[in-house]
């Protein structure tokens, strides 16, 4: 007869807790507010692992709150269309453009954001929220690499809009 070892908690796989991250999308001057005027010079928020780690997201989420009522052909509370949008895509080591994330197209009125995303309604008619959930398989954004949002056309009119990333810091590793 043989006996089984006791297991014990390391014997179960796991996740440390200062590995998890909700990372807010961030402007290089640190601001994390995507209501900024991307009409002349687009505005980039993003995030990129810290150096040595690869990032495994789950999830990205986000609001946009106004004080106008949303309407699916509005951007929040600005009126029709934007001109240029909100584009997403991920850049490598050298800072370069990879892999746009919306299908070489930009969110650009509300509507949009069912189509990329999956969303629900915050604060009446004012505000939405969005997720882009990664249930099957996290993304991976490598050692110096990013997830970039560039703002496009002048959002200063909405009270408030930003993104974050969930998931944990991996230690990178060399392909």
């Amino acid at each position: 007869m043989t006996h089984k070892a006791k297991q014990t908690i390391d014997d179960f796989p796991f996740v440390e807790i200062s590995h998890s991250r909700v990372s807010y999308l961030r402007e290089p001057g640190g601001g994390r507010s995507m209501a900024v005027n991307g009409s002349v010079t687009p505005v980039l928020f993003s995030y990129m692992p810290p150096t040595g780690f690869d990032f495994l997201g789950v999830r990205l989420s986000g609001h946009l709150i106004d004080n106008q009522a949303l309407n699916a052909d509005d951007f929040g509370g600005i009126n029709g269309p934007l001109t240029n949008g909100v584009r997403m895509y991920a850049t490598g080591p050298d800072g370069v453009e990879t892999h746009d994330l919306l299908d070489n197209t930009t969110l650009q009125r509300n509507g949009d954001f069912d189509t990329f995303f999956t969303t629900t309604a915050l604060l009446s008619s004012r505000g939405l929220g969005f997720n882009w959930a990664f249930p099957l398989l996290p993304i991976r954004i490598r050692n110096l690499s990013s997830l970039v949002v560039s703002i496009e056309d002048n959002l200063t009119t909405l009270v408030h809009f930003e993104m974050a990333l969930h998931g944990i810091l991996v230690g990178a590793y060399i392909d």
